[in-house]
């Protein structure tokens, strides 16, 4: 039998070790209030999580919030570049680098043989998410430089989508936009009831 949608929400949260909810940059005050009340449910079940919205500074009649300065400005998940050097066969005798032209050049010296390419990868480190909320947001565009500058985590993982708005574009594995509420907490209150 297929899981409804609070059960595939409740499985993926279950599942997740470190969760993003994000919104977008143009918010409205349901988006926060809306990302706070899912941080503290995630934080009663101990599930680690970010709440980030590009460019977000918390207005001062709105500090009563509770949690409000933990909603983050800007991307905090900054992948890693990751140089490994097959050590089997030869030694490293020095490690350096310099920044010529706005570039960053990194020398490995060898302490005998050259080093061969077959013998150097280079990769990327993993997100931290696993999963993705984004809360009271049209499309993914609207997020910004949040998610202009991390396309590969919001195409790799898992997006939870939650609206009121007729406007959402339903760009979620999960799609939870119900348009007889007329906000995104309520959604997210009848979800935590359920």
């Amino acid at each position: 039998m297929a899981l409804n949608t609070s059960e595939q929400i409740s499985e993926i949260f279950s599942k997740s070790n470190y969760t993003l909810i994000a919104f977008r940059k143009n918010h409205e005050i349901d988006s926060i209030a809306s990302a706070l009340a899912l941080s503290l449910y995630l934080k009663k079940i101990h599930k680690p999580h970010d709440i980030v919205c590009d460019g977000f500074e918390a207005r001062e009649n709105l500090l009563f919030l509770q949690e409000i300065q933990s909603i983050h400005g800007k991307n905090i998940d900054r992948q890693k570049l990751i140089i490994s050097v097959d050590l089997k066969t030869n030694e490293i005798d020095q490690l350096s680098y310099e920044i010529k032209n706005n570039t960053l050049e990194i020398y490995v010296a060898p302490k005998q043989e050259m080093l061969r390419k077959e013998n150097v990868k280079i990769a990327l480190s993993p997100f931290k998410y696993d999963s993705i909320v984004v809360i009271d947001t049209p499309d993914l565009e609207s997020l910004g430089p949040l998610y202009e500058d991390s396309r590969d985590l919001f195409q790799s993982r898992p997006i939870i989508n939650m609206d009121s708005h007729p406007s959402n574009e339903n760009f979620g594995q999960i799609n939870c936009i119900d348009l007889k509420f007329s906000s995104t907490a309520e959604i997210i209150f009848s979800l935590l009831k359920e």
